[in-house]
């Protein structure tokens, strides 16, 4: 049987066929219950190769069930990876990208406050099959700080809540914490003081109640304990147990949690529903990596929590900041003892998975980003991942921790498809290529060696971003207020100015923006790419232009065709589209490597490419200019050559 919704995840009312309540089925919905812990290491537990610390009752779950080496999540941080795992699809749809804090800071980095309540939600769609559904631990979608208007989690679809400093409604608050303060004067719920170390029992027990009250319908329980992220505040006696070894705080909280997960499983084996219930556990991003935990040294094992080897940390989009232990048990319908090492799952597969196996149908608009990923974990096959998973991790300003080792510390674009990950910074350069069923330590970087493939991933991880709300917020230097508008070069400065204050500009063939010589960027050897949104038609006239005939460099048209030229002591080199551009918007991508290759790619397709004799080698000793080339030409055209048609959007990237 399956139970269909036959309206939007995004709205509350729906229609239900008759579901497990009228039919006294409650045996063929399965029971689940997500472990979603907070820092915790992939190989932190003993299962998946910790040698200082046992943890039995996790290790048990994956005795009696399967584990998986390649679970990932959506980010190397807190709040996105929650929101991929509640709503199967990436945090960016939902402008969360980082971890939520306060309002001034959310807004700084161009980020929603809550996660919107008209998210799609997998409590709100199992609740609305007829599931009991509870959050308990761990929230941080929306509440705490100075922000005291969020939604609660019932918004969401839960039927019942507890959870603590970030988040509203019922919670508890930790004795002595400034950010439980905080929480503590904006009231919304009621409210109760306890250690740190009574957090995951408190967690613990709040699950059970919940679950003994409905134990005769299917039930979606999510626990999100946070006692392993820093500040580690563990039971006096348990700390002199782990003193001999490398992290006495960190053990003792992390052996805390492993007996809280044990009595939580035994108990529910106890009401009589170890066989319908799905246990799922994972944690949410690696281990934490402040720097004062190294005190100026290069030794990774000073910081607590391990990656099991892997490179990177929290914030990192190397492998340690993203993979995940992945633990599932179910006797009789999981395998037990089974390790999946060739199934890539991650977090936002989680909704399409767990309703594939609830037999619940998501809406026909839902637009999901994971995959239902259910034979997999159900070890019904260990199937390879179609297509690819892409993350984004910084690349606006003021919105990135780094790992304290600098070897941890990843470009803020990543993609991965099949065993091939690539890396890189959001203009495309600072290319590493790693093949992960090789070298998963990602320590050799071969991206010279296979460039077809390199430029592939580059391009799609390239257009995804462009595809996310942060990129109308692209960082950009303001360089000077010229004509009533501003001229913007990516990656060269700190002060930012949002896009939309200078694009889209028409130009009439008779204004153009000007940057004053003494202003104007540094080009002397570097690489340098134009990647502009044109709407032009068949008209001519310079796009942009820096230089003259001697050095310098400008993208034009030329009867509606586009010309990238390049000079260098009065050598001109030339690389043109056979073809004039559609009366439509375009992307227009020219660019010059430091070895002198020439390309011009419209629309992501190249369509003309050479060869010059290498970077410019010296300033041009020009303006930059913007519409129009008023001075010395640099391309085959008289001076000044104006522009007539739109600019949407337009950036100039320097590389070294």
């Amino acid at each position: 049987m399956r139970v269909s919704i036959a309206t939007s995840l995004l709205v509350a009312s729906v229609s239900l066929s008759p579901g497990f309540a009228e039919e006294g089925d409650a045996a063929a919905f399965p029971n689940f219950v997500l472990i979603y812990i907070d820092d915790l290491g992939y190989g932190d537990l003993s299962v998946y190769g910790n040698d200082e610390i046992e943890t039995p009752h996790i290790d048990r779950l994956a005795a009696e069930g399967t584990r998986f080496t390649q679970f990932y999540n959506l980010a190397p941080l807190c709040s996105p990876s929650r929101v991929a795992v509640l709503t199967g699809q990436q945090p960016h749809r939902w402008r969360i990208h980082s971890y939520l804090d306060n309002r001034a800071r959310n807004a700084e980095r161009h980020m929603a406050d809550w996660l919107d309540p008209e998210a799609p939600s997998l409590a709100r769609l199992l609740g609305e099959s007829g599931y009991a559904t509870l959050h308990s631990g761990k929230w941080h979608l929306g509440g705490g700080r100075d922000v005291g208007d969020a939604p609660h989690p019932a918004a969401y679809g839960f039927d019942d809540s507890l959870t603590s400093f970030e988040g509203l409604g019922e919670r508890i608050l930790i004795e002595g914490s400034g950010l439980s303060e905080q929480s503590g004067r904006l009231g919304q719920g009621p409210i109760e003081w306890v250690k740190k170390h009574e957090m995951t029992e408190r967690y613990v027990d709040r699950a059970l109640a919940f679950i003994r009250e409905n134990r005769d319908r299917p039930f979606y329980v999510q626990i999100w304990p946070d006692d392993v992220h820093d500040p580690f505040d563990p039971k006096p006696e348990l700390v002199e147990r782990f003193r001999d070894t490398s992290h006495p705080e960190y053990f003792a909280v992390l052996d805390e949690l492993d007996r809280q997960i044990g009595r939580l499983v035994r108990e529910i084996d106890e009401m009589g529903l170890r066989d319908s219930t799905l246990f799922i556990l994972a944690s949410d991003d690696g281990p934490t990596a402040w720097p004062h935990y190294y005190d100026g040294q290069d030794d990774p094992s000073l910081a607590p929590g391990s990656t099991g080897g892997l490179r990177g940390r929290k914030w990192s989009l190397y492998e340690g900041g993203l993979r995940s232990p992945f633990i599932l048990r179910q006797p009789g319908t999981v395998p037990a003892g089974q390790v999946n090492e060739t199934t890539v799952v991650a977090a936002f597969d989680l909704l399409p998975s767990l309703a594939a196996i609830a037999g619940v149908e998501v809406p026909s608009d839902y637009q999901p980003d994971g995959l239902d990923m259910s034979d997999a974990l159900l070890g019904r096959s260990e199937p390879e991942r179609p297509g690819t998973i892409v993350w984004e991790y910084g690349t606006l300003p003021g919105v990135r921790f780094f790992p304290g080792l600098e070897r941890d510390r990843s470009p803020p674009l990543a993609i991965r498809e099949g065993d091939w990950k690539l890396l890189m910074t959001p203009d495309g350069y600072e290319l590493e290529l790693y093949n992960l069923r090789d070298d998963p330590e990602e320590s050799r970087n071969i991206a010279g060696r296979h460039p077809e493939r390199v430029e592939a991933m580059r391009e799609e991880l390239l257009a995804w971003r462009k595809s996310t709300p942060i990129a109308r917020h692209a960082p950009v230097t303001v360089l000077g207020d010229l004509f009533g508008g501003t001229v913007r070069l990516y990656d060269t400065g700190t002060e930012a100015l949002d896009a939309e204050e200078m694009w889209p500009r028409r130009f009439s063939g008779e204004g153009y923006l000007d940057l004053p010589r003494a202003d104007a960027p540094d080009i002397a050897g570097k690489r340098i790419r134009i990647s502009v949104t044109l709407e032009a038609g068949h008209s001519s006239g310079v796009v942009v232009a820096h230089g003259g005939e001697r050095y310098g460099y400008a993208l034009y048209l030329d009867e509606g065709k586009p010309v990238f030229v390049t000079t260098a002591h009065w050598d001109r080199t030339t690389v043109a589209s056979p073809r004039p551009l559609p009366s439509d918007p375009v992307e227009i991508r020219a660019e010059l490597t430091t070895n002198g290759e020439m390309t011009l790619h419209i629309d992501g397709d190249l369509v003309a490419s050479g060869r010059g004799p290498g970077p410019i080698p010296s300033e041009p000793g020009d303006s930059f200019q913007v519409g129009a080339d008023t001075l010395s030409p640099v391309g085959a055209y008289a001076t000044p050559h104006p522009l007539t048609g739109t600019i949407h959007s337009l950036e100039i990237i320097l590389r070294d």
